[in-house]
């Protein structure tokens, strides 16, 4: 239920996102179809969309210990966790969100 909540929260997040980034033309004006036609995600609005999913997620015990950098959707993982189960986890948060092409996990697991 909390894994469901959060993705909620997130998708919901990303999408307020995308809408405040669409042209100003697009929203004034009423015509949806400049900001829906647009699938591309800023690299920034995925990065910030998977940290909040990371940092929620009741799996990951020390998010803080990973890093997220994005480009072009591309999200890459770098840093140590407590074990596969968390790897896993953020290779599945990050590919939940809309925009992103491709992980590129480097985690490694704590010896």
């Amino acid at each position: 239920m909390k894994k469901t909540i959060v993705f909620a929260l997130c998708t919901m997040a990303l999408s307020l996102i995308v809408i405040s980034t669409a042209p100003a033309s697009a929203r004034a004006s009423g015509d949806n179809s400049k900001a829906i036609s647009a699938p591309a995600t800023s690299d920034a609005a995925i990065s910030d969309a998977v940290r909040a999913g990371i940092d929620a997620d009741s799996v990951i015990v020390n998010p803080g210990e990973i890093s997220v950098s994005v480009d072009q959707g591309v999200v890459t993982f770098t840093g140590e966790v407590g074990n596969s189960s968390e790897v896993e986890r953020v290779e599945q948060i990050a590919l939940a969100i809309p925009g992103v092409t491709k992980v590129d996990n480097q985690l490694t697991v704590e010896q």
